[in-house]
């Protein structure tokens, strides 16, 4: 429960007034919680973009279980998830993940283009190297990047370009 009295350390949502945390507005003198305006304009966009209203976006992510429609992963750290709609209609779909959300918006909401990406992707390779170095199709154990450059060592042998222990090549 945030502290009460004459001096506030806390917004009343519980948010901490700290440097990177507060706004005070010039005119008036009055200190605002940054991370309750970032959600209060999400809800406010949402509200006139698509008539989304604050109870029915906590419906659709509550019916999603908090995480993307497509793949299921929970939103990522503060992003919130993305009101996916459809462009022709202006009907709200549901909530996806940024990644999820470009994806369609590449292919243009247009489902034989989606069609024919999965006929691809299930197709036999055009081309299979005789060789394939180790980490090819493994992931940063860091980042979860794909592991695909690489670098050669003094020897001269292939050994993955992904994350070192001072995160320079991560990138996280």
């Amino acid at each position: 429960m945030p502290p009460t009295g004459p001096i506030r350390t806390h917004c009343p949502a519980g948010h901490e007034y700290s440097r990177q945390n507060t706004y005070i507005n010039p005119k008036s003198g009055n200190r605002q919680c940054r991370a309750c305006g970032a959600e209060r304009s999400r809800h406010t966009f949402r509200e006139r973009l698509y008539g989304l209203s604050r109870d029915d976006h906590a419906i659709i992510l509550d019916r999603q279980d908090g995480r993307c429609a497509i793949c299921r992963e929970p939103a990522a750290g503060d992003l919130a998830l993305a009101a996916d709609h459809d462009h022709a209609t202006g009907a709200m779909r549901g909530s996806l993940c940024s990644r999820c959300n470009n994806g369609l918006g590449s292919f243009r909401d247009d489902p034989e283009l989606l069609r024919s990406a999965v006929a691809y992707l299930s197709a036999a390779p055009a081309f299979v190297p005789a060789t394939v170095p180790e980490f090819v199709g493994k992931r940063c154990v860091r980042c979860d990047s794909w592991a695909a450059r690489s670098r050669r060592d003094v020897a001269g042998v292939l050994e993955p370009l992904s994350c070192d222990p001072f995160g320079y090549l991560c990138p996280i």
